[in-house]
C-alpha cells in the first residue's frame, strides 16, 4: 500500500474537531511506551492512520484531539471487538480499517471540501462522509508580532496556541488559539509592565509612566529630605529598581540669630549648618557651627559675635557736647554747639559707627553767631 493511496477509513465513535493533514515546522516525537504502544505527538488525525498503515506492528490506533497525539496500539487484544473504550474527543481506527480509497484524497464524495478540511467517513459502515476542519489559516495579525514563534505563518493546526509579542514597553506575551471553527480566537492578553512604583515611608512618588524604561521620581514630605537619588527605573524584567532613599526629618532653620546668619537652605538630620557673625560683627569664639539632630530637633549655635567698636568719636571744632549710648556698630553720637554758635546743619548732628570700625564723616560745622 503506497503512502500516496493510503487513507482512513475508520469508526468514529466520538465525531470532533480534526487536525492538519501536515505542518512541516512541526517535528514528530516518537516514543515506545512499556504497554504496547507507539506515542506520537503533534501529528494531524491522517498522519496518524498512515503511520499505522506503515507500521508493521501496529493493530490499532487512537488520536486525541485536544493534545494532537497519535497511539499506535501494537497489543492484539486491544483490536478485538469491544475493546475500544471510548473518551470524550478522542477519534479510534484499527489497521483493517486503513485502505486505498482515493475519494478521500481531497473529495468528500462528490463535493469538495473547503481549505484546510479534512473528508472523513461518519461510521465505519457509513455512506456519509462530512468535511471536518483541521487548521486555520495565517493569522490576522502583524506578523513581526509573530517574532518569537516557531510555527508556520501559513497554516496551523486546530487547538495550537500561537504566541504574539507585546507592545513597546510590556514584557510577557499575548496568546491567540486556532478553534475548531477555523477561525482565529481573540488574542488573550498576558503582557505587563512594571505596575505601580514602591511605596517609600514619608514620600510621594511622581505621576508618569509604568512601561520598560520609564522612570519615576519621589518627592519627601515637608519637613523631611532625601539622602540620596529619588529615582527609579523601570526594568526589562518587568520591576522597578528598589529605591535607594529614605526620608530624613529636617531641622527648620533660623536665618539669623545670635547676631549671626547661615546661607542654608536646608538641615537634613544628621547634618551640620555653619553660621557666620553679621556685618559689623567679630566673631570672639565658637566654630560658627549648629548640628541638626537625627530627630529633627536642633543642637546649640556655637558661636559668640561681638559688634566692631570705632572707639572714641572726634570731636567737631565748637561742640560743647554729645549724647551717645556706645560706641560700636552701629551706634549714633549726637552733637551740640556752644552757645554763641549754630550749626551749619541743624537737622543732621550726628555720627555712626560703620561696621568696617570707622566715624562717618560729620556733616555740619558750629558757625560762631
Amino acid at each position: 500500500m503506497s503512502l500516496k493511496t493510503s487513507v482512513l477509513i475508520f469508526s468514529m465513535l466520538a465525531l470532533t474537531r480534526g487536525i492538519q493533514l501536515d505542518v512541516p515546522r512541526f517535528q514528530p516525537n516518537f516514543y515506545l511506551s512499556s504497554t504496547g504502544f507507539k506515542s506520537i505527538s503533534e501529528v494531524g488525525l491522517y498522519d496518524c492512520a498512515r503511520h499505522c498503515g506503515l507500521e508493521s506492528g501496529c493493530k490499532s490506533f487512537t488520536y486525541n484531539t485536544p493534545d494532537l497525539r497519535c497511539r499506535l496500539i501494537e497489543d492484539d487484544s486491544s483490536t478485538a471487538p469491544g475493546q475500544f473504550q471510548a473518551k470524550s474527543r478522542s477519534i479510534y481506527g484499527n489497521r483493517a480499517n486503513v485502505s486505498p480509497d482515493e475519494t478521500l484524497m481531497g473529495t468528500c464524495r462528490n463535493h469538495t471540501c473547503p481549505e484546510f478540511s479534512t473528508c472523513v467517513r461518519l461510521t465505519s459502515t457509513s455512506t456519509t462522509w462530512v468535511c471536518v476542519v483541521t487548521a486555520c489559516g495565517s493569522p490576522p495579525y502583524d506578523p513581526k508580532d509573530l517574532g518569537a514563534d516557531d510555527v508556520s505563518t501559513t497554516m496551523t493546526p486546530v487547538g495550537v496556541t500561537r504566541s504574539l509579542t507585546c507592545p513597546t514597553g510590556y514584557i510577557g506575551q499575548r496568546t491567540a488559539v486556532c478553534l475548531a471553527s477555523g477561525q482565529w480566537s481573540d488574542p488573550k492578553n498576558y503582557c505587563t509592565d512594571c505596575g505601580n512604583p514602591p511605596g517609600v515611608s514619608s514620600a510621594s512618588v511622581s505621576s508618569g509612566s509604568k512601561t520598560i524604561g520609564s522612570s519615576r521620581t519621589y518627592q519627601c514630605n515637608a519637613g523631611t529630605t532625601a539622602n540620596d537619588s529619588t529615582a527609579i527605573h523601570c526594568r526589562s524584567n518587568g520591576k522597578w529598581s528598589t529605591p535607594d532613599f529614605v526620608c530624613i526629618p529636617e531641622c527648620s532653620i533660623i536665618t539669623n540669630m545670635q547676631d549671626a546668619h547661615t546661607s542654608a537652605t536646608i538641615a537634613p538630620g544628621g547634618s551640620t549648618i555653619q553660621y557666620i557673625c553679621d556685618t559689623g560683627y567679630n566673631q570672639m569664639s565658637g566654630t560658627g557651627n549648629r548640628h541638626c539632630n537625627a530627630d529633627g530637633t536642633w543642637g546649640q549655635l556655637d558661636i559668640s559675635c561681638d559688634p566692631v567698636s570705632c572707639g572714641y568719636p572726634p570731636t567737631p571744632a565748637r561742640v560743647s557736647g554729645m549724647v551717645y549710648s556706645q560706641f560700636t556698630y552701629p551706634n549714633t553720637v549726637t552733637f551740640y554747639c556752644h552757645s554763641n554758635t549754630a550749626s551749619s546743619n541743624p537737622g543732621n548732628m550726628q555720627i555712626t559707627c560703620q561696621s568696617n570700625g570707622i566715624w562717618s564723616a560729620a556733616q555740619f560745622e558750629c558757625v560762631p553767631l
